[in-house]
């Protein structure tokens, strides 16, 4: 592709629409970074929370119940949640990983836990949703460094 300018006009516009795709990137990192911050640069629950926020998004032009909750706020203390209690039972026996379908129970077991013990609705449908995301984000994170290892 050959990037040639005939104006001085056409080199404004050009330059124009370029700082606006620059500005809303640069906006975009802002935000990938709050969230990256509120899981301690934990990318796994970053992924997940952008997920469960585009899922929420979904269900409110549906009129449907959002996942755990419609605030920020509520799903970073439910994630956090999980994340602690799945990332201590991960540093007490990280052979856990090794076994797709156990780990899969041990992390709906913490979500199930979690979700109840600060009043979260929970439907099964939205403990599938999170317990898919979150246990990819494990054991895809663990098979790619031992892939190599």
């Amino acid at each position: 592709m050959v990037f040639v300018i005939d104006s001085i006009k056409e080199f404004n516009e050009q330059s124009e629409a370029l700082e606006a795709v620059l500005k809303k990137l640069a906006e975009i990192k802002r935000k990938n970074t709050a969230i990256l911050r509120r899981y301690n640069g934990d990318t796994k629950f970053a992924r997940v929370h952008k997920r469960i926020k585009e899922e929420n998004e979904r269900r409110k032009m549906t009129s449907a119940t959002p996942i755990a909750s419609e605030y920020d706020e509520d799903i970073v203390d439910v994630l956090n949640t999980i994340k602690r209690n799945i990332d201590s039972k991960v540093y007490d026996r990280n052979d856990i990983l090794k076994k797709d379908a156990y780990f899969e129970q041990t992390v709906m077991k913490e979500i199930m836990d979690s979700m109840n013990s600060m009043n979260f609705s929970n439907s099964r449908e939205d403990r599938s949703f999170i317990q898919f995301r979150v246990s990819r984000e494990y054991l895809d994170q663990y098979n790619s460094y031992y892939m190599y290892a």
